[in-house]
Parts: structure tokens; C-alpha cells; sequence
């Protein structure tokens, strides 16, 4: 998988998650320890495609990496 760059807004260290739910369907969510006040502080982000399916960990990595801040 590829790294993912670092938060735009406090630059702490972000992580592609595997989330699973209590139906057991499972995600892929961006997620980060962000400081005090971070805008993305308490956002999780769970991309999906065009028809409401998650992305697969890769695709999330290369979508976040080329991100516009």
C-alpha cells in the first residue's frame, strides 16, 4: 500500500483504517491523531465510488496523497 502524506492542516502522521461494522461489512477509513484544533480533528474520512461502494486501501492512498490543500 501506498504512504500516505501526512495531514495538510497540523502534519501529524495518517493511516489507512480497516474499519468493520456490527453487520460485519468492513471500510476503509483516513484517520490520524491530530492536535488540538486540527480541522480534521475529529473527521474520519470513508471514501466511496460513484455508487455509494467503499474504495479499496490503495485507491484511498493515491485519492488522499493528491489531494488540493
Amino acid at each position: 500500500m501506498a504512504e500516505s502524506k501526512p495531514c495538510p492542516f497540523c502534519g501529524c502522521s495518517v493511516i489507512i483504517k480497516r474499519r468493520v461494522y456490527p453487520n460485519l461489512s468492513c471500510s476503509y477509513a483516513v484517520d490520524g491523531w491530530h492536535d488540538n484544533g486540527c480541522l480534521l480533528q475529529w473527521l474520519v474520512i470513508e471514501p466511496e465510488d460513484d455508487d455509494d461502494n467503499p474504495l479499496p486501501p490503495e485507491e484511498i492512498a493515491e485519492r488522499w496523497n493528491r489531494r488540493q490543500h
